[in-house]
């Protein structure tokens, strides 16, 4: 995602939980049309993962995964055909104090997506709330730079990153980004979109 490292990551907890999810998000787009959030109410919710005190319910499909450095959760998508290949998503949390604004952060996303000019597309950018929360999310289609920050970078052609920053927790921002081949990340949206409708913070 390329964020910076002044804090380490918090791990994320594995909760189980049969709590009903939130209302349907609103989703306000730049041309200032209000719509539902697309897929919303399609997906049947799995384990609870909760990162930054916010619970979010993992569709049943997801694989979930040993987090890698500076991921506070990780999972798999299987692929959507045997010759595919699996989509991923990271859950990134760097404390109270963020990693950037909700800007920056999507500028940062934007910046790894390029197109055949080898520069960056031009995203959708959306926003919703779910409760409480505020969810800002980007979606890009192109070459995707694959790779840790300041690493050697892998490029991937025909890949889709979708990222989206939540506001609003008590332990300040966290991050979600799903990337993976553009048919399969199409095919996952419903999935990816019944994940942010999930998110709440749990009364204690």
């Amino acid at each position: 995602m390329g964020t910076p490292i002044s804090a380490p990551p918090v791990d994320a907890t594995v909760v189980k939980s049969n709590a009903a999810s939130p209302a349907e998000p609103v989703v306000q787009r730049a041309n200032g049309v209000t719509t539902p959030a697309p897929g919303a109410g399609r997906q049947k919710p799995g384990e609870g993962v909760l990162v930054a005190s916010v619970v979010f319910e993992a569709p049943k499909a997801w694989q979930k995964q040993q987090a890698g450095t500076m991921r506070a959760a990780q999972f798999s998508i299987p692929a959507a055909t045997p010759e595919g290949q699996p989509s991923e998503v990271a859950f990134f949390h760097f404390g109270r104090q963020g990693a950037g604004n909700v800007a920056e952060n999507l500028a940062r996303w934007r910046s790894q997506i390029t197109g055949p000019d080898g520069k960056p597309v031009e995203p959708e950018v959306e926003s919703f709330q779910v409760g409480d929360l505020k969810v800002t999310q980007i979606i890009a289609t192109g070459t995707y730079a694959s790779g840790m920050p300041g690493g050697a970078v892998t490029p991937k052609a025909d890949t889709t990153l979708v990222g989206a920053v939540i506001e609003g927790g008590p332990d300040g921002a966290l991050y979600i980004r799903m990337t993976g081949p553009k048919d399969a990340v199409a095919a996952a949206r419903p999935q990816w979109d019944a994940l942010l409708r999930s998110a709440r913070v749990p009364v204690k």
